[in-house]
């Protein structure tokens, strides 16, 4: 198994928090003006090889509804800004959370997604 590098880190993390699937991603590329593939995505999240454009990282930033500024950071494989930590703390919470029971889940899900809302909002 490959180490993700910091951009995979960072889309598969934002994708977990935001509930997003791949489609969504592209989809939401896509409403921005931006062409992004879900084999390219998979690629980006799963090789640490991989080697995006510039034109790519944007349509990321796009479908991951991130600024553009954290996806050229974590591309570069520079230090992550809080917003970004705040997402990967997020998307540990949600795995540890996996042995929850379904009611503790989904509070714990409705309390994260409004302080992580409340903040996004905040650093937008």
């Amino acid at each position: 198994m490959n180490k993700k590098s910091e951009l995979g880190k960072l889309c598969s993390n934002a994708r977990k928090v935001y509930e997003l699937s791949l489609d969504d991603v592209v989809e939401n590329a896509a409403s921005k003006g931006f062409q992004l593939s879900k084999s390219y995505l998979s690629k980006i999240e799963n090789n640490p090889d991989a080697d995006p454009k510039v034109s790519d990282l944007k349509a990321l930033a796009a479908g991951l509804n991130l600024p553009e500024e954290s996806v050229f950071a974590a591309a570069r494989g520079g230090k992550l800004n809080k917003e970004d930590l705040a997402i990967e703390e997020f998307a540990k919470l949600i795995e540890i959370s996996k042995n929850w029971s379904e009611e503790d889940l989904k509070h714990a899900i409705e309390i994260c997604k409004e302080v992580f809302n409340s903040f996004h909002k905040r650093v937008k």
